[in-house]
């Protein structure tokens, strides 16, 4: 990527080169999931894989606004900034709303897996958690009893 190697150059923190170049590799994400907003097919998923994926969600935006403000053409829509900025408000609401409050509530944990399930650290670990996480957002799952029959039931499909 053009930025690491200017970056290094210009003696930037491994640390910090890293965090923008995440932010400019994922940059056009916004814009996706504003044009599936737009044609109303942005789920939940959708949002809580963004923020999932970019927690610094805030700073993605700002180099997503500035993306904006910089393109040109005749097919560039005259409203897009403020389109963004009213999703990225949607957005940071969502994630007041929903994943702040399950990232409080974990209902289940590796351990649970370990002496539970009697699995072994591993992948399915990673999957399962995240399987619950989601299905308690969407309100799916909503107690510990429930969280572990979900697992039960992903774990016999395997």
């Amino acid at each position: 990527m053009i930025f690491l190697e200017m970056a290094e150059r210009l003696r930037f923190k491994k640390d910090l080169a890293k965090r923008v170049a995440h932010l400019i590799r994922n940059h056009m994400r916004p814009f996706h999931l504003l044009a599936e907003k737009e044609k109303g097919r942005l789920t939940a998923r959708a949002k809580r894989r963004l923020l999932r994926d970019v927690p610094e969600y805030p700073d993605l935006f700002v180099v997503a606004m500035a993306d904006g403000l910089a393109a040109r053409g005749p097919d560039k829509d005259p409203d897009e900034e403020e389109k963004l900025a009213e999703f990225f408000r949607e957005l940071h609401e969502f994630y007041r709303e929903t994943l702040r409050k399950v990232e409080r509530k974990r209902l289940v944990t590796g351990r649970d897996l370990i002496e539970i399930f009697g699995l072994a650290p591993g992948p399915i670990f990673r999957k399962l958690l995240e399987a619950v996480e989601e299905a308690q957002v969407e309100g799916r799952v909503k107690t510990r009893e429930e969280a572990l029959e979900y697992i039960a039931g992903i774990i016999d499909t395997l």
